[in-house]
């Protein structure tokens, strides 16, 4: 509370007189009272009715009380400090709130002066103005700031809802409201939680289909927000008046978009029935922007970690190596299983030290785990890196349990299994998650774009549209030194005269300064920007804004804002800014964690097809050379975007089957038996049935993995397809597998010596090696690798 002393308040005369004094008065846009000892209203200003709008005029004996008009929680506060003041001592009141007549609460602020001792007053002055916009924009702000701050602190889509109906809706000011999604057919919308609905009304909605005549289902396929009044929802929807109380209000659906396409919504319902101003539609829409992104990162987790049981369920397939281990250490059998595993065969393992190949960094503990196997009746678990044969690391994980007692054994008994594919496929998913913890910070404007130019340009529009700025530009850094750059607004030729001096800008002058600081920079027209300093003022760019884009603590580039008149940016604008110029930065780091993620994808099913193509040794690099042939090939063929990415993962998948054929049969050196040969021909289907669940995998995928053993002929499996009937990416596969298998050694011939070498066929559209997967002329190899001989 302030307090100043002041001049009493008097009617002498000045100019006209008194008449002058209270025409000044009835015109103030302040809202003046005058209260009596009592608190009293003596009188009030016309503005009343604009504020309050109410009637100004007392009664004879007085308005009631003025305290009983003032919301119950600042009521006390505000008696006190007007019971308070003394005599000619000015004081500032905290913000309060008095009811408007249609019944919602305005917010007041101003100063009271005691003037009762004043024989030309003789009651307090109470000065006050609105601040409902500027208290509301504080606690949209606050309650933003706590949404945000605990949807980041989520993990799975529960509890993000969970989170949505706690806070989300009290920080929308809804008294009641429900999370739906579509379901995984997308013709029905499930609720997947709700407060503040009656159970009798809400459970016949919990799951309906999306083509219903009701607001939400029209929201969604609309991917449009929808606010109604009583009168609206009334009006558009007389048919589910029923659901509407006599304290209903205003209602709203907000859709909520996930990886650009509207995956739900959520609905809200509120006490008042007026319309929402453009500020309270437009908060909605930024909290909604942030519940979907919320949702939209617990989605991505729940798929990772799909993902990583199904890496797991891959090393299950696989055969455990079992040893039986002396108290010394010594190893006393092993089986066969340490061939493909390790590269040794059993026979030079026999009498070797157990612990003699395992990485330095793990021996201590591995001998620690073992000792304590030996102490101990149950079974123990160490993870460790062995030394393969040819001399690269492989990750194990041993189960070992002493049966020393047991007569057949005599030793401490020990399960493994090469566990290197799961242990590199956690370490990519934890660095994943770790890097999608940034996107839930991206604002409702930002979700409606889709590449990263359009963000970029949208934050550009925005903020011309919300401040003093005329034009605007995006200048991009690659190192030290800006490229291309976007623009915005009123930009003349003139301008780009000027543009030439931001290249050094980052680097000199004030500019440069902020800018190395990461931090923002404002200027007026008598404030340099370069150095040596320019004439001032400036014809162009008189005043500006620069706001540093940073990601990793990387300076990416920077926005600048400018106008050719001299301007005072306002604080709430520089706050805009700052907020805007902050989440282009995530934007930017989003788009830097995408380009990642798919270059983690890519690497992971590499990662499956070398595990496959290290099990069969003797065909080394089979993986990368099908790859590499398949996606050339199909670039010819017409191949591209997606339908190549698919056709490229069948290459690296082609193969996945293979892990439950068993060694004996896989790698054997001569001729296979005909029951060897059926055992074989089961790979593709096998492929197919442990690929097929995975949601990331498209359907061209999984044809090459199904049908790459098909031939043109007939002749192939596991179905018999022939001709056309076989899909296109598999025929386009099958030709670059059999090129392989023909130039390649494997463990039943030496390599031979292709009709074409693969970079003709790369070149030439109409040699054989193209026409071959529509025409019989190229099915000798085709009927080849379908024969066991």
């Amino acid at each position: 509370m302030t307090e100043s002393p002041t001049t009493p308040l008097t009617f002498s005369p000045v100019s006209s007189g008194p008449a002058l004094f209270q025409a000044l008065i009835e015109h103030s846009a302040d809202l003046i009272t005058l209260l009596d000892r009592d608190g009293r209203i003596l009188y009030q200003s016309p503005s009343v009715q604009r504020y309050l709008g109410c009637d100004r005029t007392p009664t004879a004996e007085g308005h009631h009380v003025t305290f009983t008009a003032l919301h119950l929680e600042d009521r006390e506060r505000i008696s006190q400090q007007l019971m308070q003041l003394l005599p000619g001592v000015t004081v500032s009141l905290s913000p309060y709130r008095l009811q408007h007549a249609n019944g919602s609460w305005c917010w007041l602020e101003g100063t009271a002066i005691n003037l009762l001792h004043d024989p030309n007053v003789g009651a307090v002055l109470v000065q006050a103005r609105n601040a409902t916009l500027r208290i509301h924009a504080e606690q949209r702000a606050r309650a933003l700031e706590g949404l945000s701050t605990a949807l980041a602190s989520t993990n799975t889509t529960s509890e993000v809802v969970q989170i949505i109906l706690l806070q989300g809706l009290e920080a929308m000011g809804a008294s009641a409201g429900s999370v739906m999604l579509l379901c995984s057919d997308r013709q029905h919308v499930e609720i997947v939680g709700s407060a503040g609905y009656p159970a009798r009304e809400e459970r016949p909605w919990r799951r309906f289909p999306l083509e219903s005549a009701v607001p939400a289902a029209d929201a969604i396929r609309a991917g449009q927000d929808l606010f109604l009044t009583r009168e609206d929802w009334l009006t558009l929807y007389p048919q589910w008046q029923h659901l509407l109380t006599p304290a209903s209000g205003n209602q709203a659906v907000l859709p909520l978009r996930m990886n650009g396409h509207v995956m739900g919504a959520i609905t809200l319902s509120f006490v008042e029935n007026r319309a929402l101003s453009k500020t309270q539609r437009r908060f909605l829409r930024t909290i909604a922007a942030q519940c979907a992104l919320a949702l939209e990162r617990s989605e991505l987790n729940a798929r990772l970690q799909q993902q990583e049981r199904f890496y797991r369920k891959i090393t299950e397939y696989s055969h455990d190596l079992v040893s039986i281990i002396g108290l010394d250490g010594v190893t006393q059998y092993i089986s066969p299983a340490m061939t493909p595993m390790l590269g040794y065969t059993p026979e030079e393992r026999l009498g070797v030290n157990v612990f003699n190949g395992i990485h330095p960094e793990d021996l201590d503990r591995v001998m620690q785990v073992f000792r304590e196997a030996v102490r101990s009746r149950t079974p123990v678990l160490t993870t460790y890196r062995f030394q393969h044969k040819e001399g690269h690391w492989v990750w194990l994980e041993s189960t070992g349990v002493n049966s020393t007692d047991d007569p057949d054994i005599g030793g401490v008994m020990i399960n493994t299994r090469d566990v290197t594919v799961r242990i590199a496929a956690e370490e990519a998913l934890h660095l994943q998650l770790r890097r999608f913890q940034h996107l839930v910070n991206l604002t409702a404007d930002f979700a409606a774009q889709d590449s990263l130019e359009q963000l970029i340009q949208a934050a550009l529009d925005h903020c011309l549209d919300l401040t003093a700025y005329d034009y605007g530009f995006f200048f991009p850094m690659d190192g030290n030194s800006p490229i291309e750059l976007l623009r915005a607004g009123q930009v003349a030729d003139e301008l780009f005269a000027w543009t030439t001096p931001w290249a050094k800008a980052h680097r000199a002058g004030e500019v440069g300064k902020a800018l190395r600081r990461q931090a923002a920079f404002f200027a007026g027209p008598d404030e340099p920007v370069f150095s040596p300093p320019e004439a001032l003022p400036r014809r162009v760019w008189t005043s500006l804004a620069v706001l540093p884009i940073v990601t990793r603590e990387v300076l990416r580039g920077f926005l600048a804002f400018g106008t050719n008149d001299a301007v005072d940016v306002d604080e709430d604008s520089r706050r805009l800014l700052l907020g805007v110029g902050e989440q282009t930065s995530r934007v930017v780091e989003r788009s830097v964690h995408l380009k990642e993620l798919q270059q983690s994808r890519e690497e992971t099913l590499r990662a499956m097809g070398l595990a496959l193509e290290y099990r069969d040794y003797e065909t080394k690099g089979h993986t990368d050379r099908v790859v590499a042939f398949t996606e050339r090939l199909g670039r010819v063929l017409g191949f591209s975007g997606a339908d190549l990415d698919a056709l490229r993962w069948g290459a690296f998948l082609h193969d996945t089957g293979k892990v439950a054929i068993p060694d004996a049969i896989l790698l054997k050196p001569g001729k296979l038996t005909p029951e060897e040969w059926d055992v074989i021909k089961r790979h593709p289907g096998i492929g197919y049935e442990m690929l097929e669940h995975i949601p990331s995998l498209p359907p061209t995928t999984l044809e090459v993995v199904l049908y790459h053993q098909e031939r043109w002929n007939g002749s192939g499996y596991p179905k018999g397809l022939a001709g056309t009937d076989i899909p296109l990416a598999a025929r386009v596969f099958a030709v670059v597998d059999v090129y392989d298998a023909l130039t390649s050694e494997r463990p039943y011939k030496r390599p031979g010596r292709p009709r074409k070498p693969p970079s003709s066929f790369a070149r030439r559209p109409g040699c054989c090696w193209m026409n071959g997967l529509f025409r019989p002329s190229c099915t000798s190899w085709i009927r080849r690798e379908s024969s066991p001989h």
